[in-house]
Order: C-alpha cells, then sequence, then structure tokens
C-alpha cells in the first residue's frame, strides 16, 4: 500500500499555534531502527492540539506527537496495541514534563492517533479534536 501525505494548519486568532502533526514512516528521526520493517503498508498519523497558554501547549502537543509516535514505532505487537501504548507514553510525557517544571502544570494536550493498515483504519482519540473520513 502507498500513503500521500499532505497537512495543513490554518492559524487561529492567536498570534501562536499550539498544535503539531506528525506521521509515520517518516516522522521522528529517533524511532527505533526495528520499527522500520513493521511499517511496510502502514501509516501512522497524530494530531494534537495544546492547552495551557503559548509556551506550554506548544509544548504539550510537540511531546504528545513525539512520544505517541514513538512508543507505536517500538510496538511489535498489532496496531491497535500500537495506539494503546502511544497513548499511555504520551500521558506518561506529559505528567513527566509537568513534574519536572511546576510553571507548566495545567498544560496538556488533546490526541488523535489513526493507524491505516491493510485491514482498515483504527485510531484513538482523547479530547474535543475532530476525525472525519473523507472519500
Amino acid at each position: 500500500m502507498r500513503f500521500d501525505i499532505a497537512m495543513h494548519a490554518s492559524q487561529g486568532r492567536r498570534r501562536y499555534q499550539e498544535d503539531t502533526a506528525l506521521f509515520w514512516p517518516g516522522g521522528v528521526d529517533a524511532l527505533a531502527p526495528a520499527a522500520t520493517t513493521r511499517a511496510e503498508g502502514e501509516l501512522l498519523a497524530v494530531l494534537a492540539d495544546g492547552m495551557g497558554g503559548h509556551a506550554g501547549g506548544a509544548l504539550a502537543s510537540r511531546l504528545v506527537c513525539e512520544s505517541f509516535l514513538s512508543a507505536f514505532a517500538a510496538n511489535t505487537n498489532d496496531h491497535r496495541q500500537g495506539l494503546a501504548d502511544g497513548l499511555e507514553a504520551a500521558n506518561t510525557a506529559i505528567t513527566r514534563k509537568v513534574r519536572e517544571n511546576p510553571r507548566l502544570k495545567g498544560m496538556g494536550s488533546t490526541l488523535i492517533g489513526a493507524a491505516f493498515t491493510p485491514e482498515g483504519v483504527s485510531w484513538v482519540s482523547v479530547g474535543d479534536s475532530p476525525l472525519y473520513l473523507w472519500r
């Protein structure tokens, strides 16, 4: 299966952007080397909309996407377990970052992770960011 990927973000009323979107394969460079073989015929897309003001929101969405992607790619089980592992990793990353820097208390993010495989589409969603299936 071959995927063509495009993404676009439009700026709202704020002067800063708190959204992050990443894809795998092709996403975070620090992914486990063994994960590259799992990617054949699969695509993972992850989107996060940060909360907590400019510094906290932007940091939260980036942290959520990167940790989610890394955990999904490192999982050698099925993609549904990878989605669950990614969600847990994203939550843990936010918790850890707030513990390291209490000034970030209240920082958070929505998350949508969608795995496209030969079997179909599976996803996980936390928060109010929508997921649309468009044909």
